[in-house]
């Protein structure tokens, strides 16, 4: 079964990180712990190790490329296997996501604010006219 190599999320604001190198080559031999790519985000930089062994079917993007977070990098598996299921922009690339992580690649858009607040500088300014009155809050 092939399994798709996909670009960690490192963080909550993290949405992208760049390959700066690529150590496994498509047709390469891999086994678990080998270092298949080194990403970085904007502070540090990290190595991805294999989970499965298998050959290296693909590797979508190259050293360089800005990949986003939750994004299949490459595909391991056997040497006859398919890997159009797993190339980035398809469907099958978000659910595998989902699976893996847990949760979806989007985050749920923030619920909108009532017509009935008050915007802060409004808040300010009606305090400064009851100070300048010299009416009091107690």
């Amino acid at each position: 079964m092939a399994f798709p190599v996909i670009m960690p999320r490192q963080g909550q604001s993290v949405e992208s990180c760049i390959i700066s190198e690529i150590r496994k080559k498509k047709g390469d031999s891999v086994s678990v712990g080998d270092i298949l790519f080194v990403y970085e985000t904007d502070k540090a930089t990290f190595e991805e190790e294999a989970k499965a062994d298998g050959v290296m079917l693909e590797v979508f993007f190259s050293e360089g490329d800005e990949v986003p977070v939750l994004s299949n990098v490459c595909v391991i598996g056997r040497e006859d296997e398919s890997v159009e299921e797993f190339r980035p922009g398809k469907a099958g690339e978000v659910k595998t996501a989902v699976a893996r992580e847990g949760k979806p690649e989007t985050e749920p858009e923030a619920a909108p604010k009532s017509s009935r607040e008050a915007a802060p500088s409004d808040v300010a300014v009606a305090r400064k006219e009851e100070s300048a009155s010299g009416i009091s809050p107690r």
